[in-house]
Order: C-alpha cells, then structure tokens, then sequence
C-alpha cells in the first residue's frame, strides 16, 4: 500500500545534524553551481551566509557532519584476517561483548574491558547469529552448524540456511531447501514447514517461539508451528517502489507485540505490530539508501544505514523526534570511518555498540 499524504505530514523527515538529508540533491560535478560533492561523492546545497574553501557553505558543516570523535571509539579486530572479520552478531552480558564474524570464515572474540581476544572457530563458512544459553553464547553457521562460542558443536540443522534471525532462546529463518524453521537453542527442538516456491524478504524476527518475516512483495506473515499465516500488513513503501524493497532489518521493541524495521531501498522506517496487523511508517530515517540494523538503547531507537559510508540515526519516542547524527568517523589511533554498518547492540548503560560488516572491519563504541 502507498503511504497517505496525512500519514507523512504527521512524521516528517529528520531533521539532519548537517546537510545531508532533505537537501541531497542528485550527483553533482565539482564545477555544479547547485553544490560540490562531499568525500563519499554526495552532492551538497550550498546556504547563503558562509564561506568555506571559496563557496558558501553553512557554518557548522565541518564541525557536525560526523559524530563528535569524544564520544566515539573504534576497534581493530585483532587477530581476524581481512575477508573473515565481517561482524554478524554482538551480545553483551555486564562488562563482557561477545561477537562472531563472517565471510570466508567465522571467528568468535570477547572484549572486557579493554582486552580484546578472538579465535577461529569455522573454517571455510560464515557465521549468521548469536543468542546466549544459561551455559554461554551459541552461534548459527551458514551450514546449519550450531556451535559454541569457543567452536564446539552443539546442534545441527537439516540444511544450510539461507537468512536467520536469533531472539527469545530460538533460532529461526529460511533454510536452504525452502523450509521455514524454528529452533529452541535450550530444548534443542526444530520446527519447519515447507515453503518452496515463495521468496522471502531477508529480515527475521522472534517473539518466543513464534517467527515473523515478510514475503519478497512485503506482505508480513506469522508463523508459530503450524501454517504460515499472511497478515493484512505490508512494509511501507512510496508509490509504485514496493518491487525494489524488501524488509531489510527487525527489531524487537521490547514489549513482546511490537517491533521496529526498516526497508532495503528506500530505508523508511516503521513500527510493525502483528497482534493489530498495523504497520506505522515514520517516514525516511536518512537522506541515503536502505537501514542496515536497528536496536532500543535506554528507550531510545537508533539505527544505521546508507550504502558505503554509514549514517547513525536516533529516535526518541517520547518526543518523536527522528535525527541524522551524521557519519562515524575516527583520527586516532587509526583514521577510519564506519564503512557498512551491519550489527548495532547496546552497551547497557545508554551508548551502543556497532560492528561493521566488510571484508576489512571494525568494532564502534559509541557514548551518549
């Protein structure tokens, strides 16, 4: 369904922390009166008032345009090699970050405190998903291997899986032989239902052990052992873009009925609630392509998302409010800039967590 011109007029766009955002135009050239590209090639509206490098420019461009780097620290993944350290999934139990990563293989690692360790525990397939049993974290492998966090086996799924989520003690997804699944990590108890021939979207969620997703057209569904039941709600999407999206990200909201997402191309940000069959659009959360993750930190939403160099975004609920906090970005002790977000967790004590999810990358801690 297209989104109502009521329903956007009541969530407007965010509100940028630096002219990125409602004010993107299309690619421009150097010489383009209209602007000048940044460093990620993203033309920018010049504002009368202010002078910077011989155009005008607006004034707090070079000061807000990234995440104040105070508030930001980033962490090489020490002993992953390039091509394995894509990070998949983050759990954080009191002062210890659990993590696995992907790609040509899967490494597990801890930080605590500021001592990082990581160790092999997959050769030649990629990790998925992380959730925690009373006896420590477990780990979901594109083959369908479930292992501890130190690589022992623990459980084995029928088929390779094609997506997954993790949440609630259960693993569940789209196998690779076209059967939905739900596994109870503590009970080690698998569910599946066949549904060849349907195309899923990539985002999976758990509620207990009941399992939602969206069909490739954005139609949601639920499905809790039985059929799988399509609900009479569908992703938002402008007018005419539905086929170029798909349901990119969900995310528990905490309260058991409801859960935030986010779409692959457009990257408008939802609430999606199963029990009503609603789904709320919010509109735009950046002014870039798709939302990558989503989590909830001290009741406060953020997110990331945009192709290559990725945005933070942050909603506050009790105000409403919808921010473009701008680009994470570091000098020292090494310059890098947050490059394909794909995990955000939160610390547990109001900042967040992020992991990128390239062939070279980094683990971000970021304070509010």
């Amino acid at each position: 369904m297209s989104i109502q011109i009521e329903e956007l007029r009541k969530h407007p766009w965010p509100k940028p922390n630096f002219p990125i955002g409602q004010e993107v135009l299309d690619r421009a050239a150097p010489d383009d009166p209209r602007g000048i590209p940044d460093d990620n090639g993203t033309p920018l509206i010049p504002r009368p008032g202010y002078s910077y490098s011989g155009r005008k420019w607006p004034l707090d461009y070079t000061s807000s345009c990234f995440i104040p780097q105070e508030r930001v620290l980033c962490i090489p993944l020490d002993g992953i090699p390039n091509g394995s350290s894509a990070v998949r999934a983050l759990l954080a139990d009191g002062d210890t970050l659990y993590g696995v990563t992907g790609g040509e293989n899967t490494y597990a690692f801890t930080r605590t405190g500021d001592v990082f360790s990581a160790w092999r525990i997959a050769a030649g397939v990629s990790g998925i998903a992380m959730l925690t049993t009373a006896s420590g974290p477990v780990i979901l492998l594109a083959d369908g291997r479930i292992v501890t966090h130190r690589g022992a086996e623990y459980a084995k799924l029928p088929s390779s899986v094609a997506n997954a989520g993790a949440g609630d003690g259960h693993f569940g997804g789209l196998l690779a032989d076209g059967t939905l699944f739900c596994f109870d990590v503590q009970e080690k108890r698998l569910r599946t239902c066949d549904v060849s021939g349907n195309a899923f979207s990539p985002a999976f969620a758990l509620a207990g052990n009941v399992l939602y997703g969206a069909f490739a057209d954005g139609v949601f569904f639920r499905w809790d052992g039985g059929d799988v039941r399509r609900l009479n709600c569908r992703m938002p999407a402008f007018a005419g873009r539905h086929v170029y999206n798909l349901v990119s990200v969900l995310c528990p909201a905490g309260d058991g009925r409801t859960f935030w997402g986010g779409t692959s191309e457009d990257g408008l940000l939802f609430e999606f609630l199963p029990g009503e069959e609603v789904v709320r659009c919010y509109g735009k959360a950046l002014g870039g392509r798709g939302i990558s993750a989503l989590t909830i930190s001290n009741g406060i939403l953020y997110g990331i998302g945009c192709a290559g160099c990725s945005h933070l975004f942050r909603r506050n609920p009790a105000t409403g409010e919808l921010t473009d906090e701008g680009l994470v970005q570091v000098s020292a002790l090494r310059s890098w800039c947050l490059y394909e977000g794909g995990v955000i967790h939160p610390d547990g004590q109001g900042g967040i967590w992020i992991g990128e999810a390239d062939r070279i990358s980094h683990l971000f801690h970021i304070r509010f």
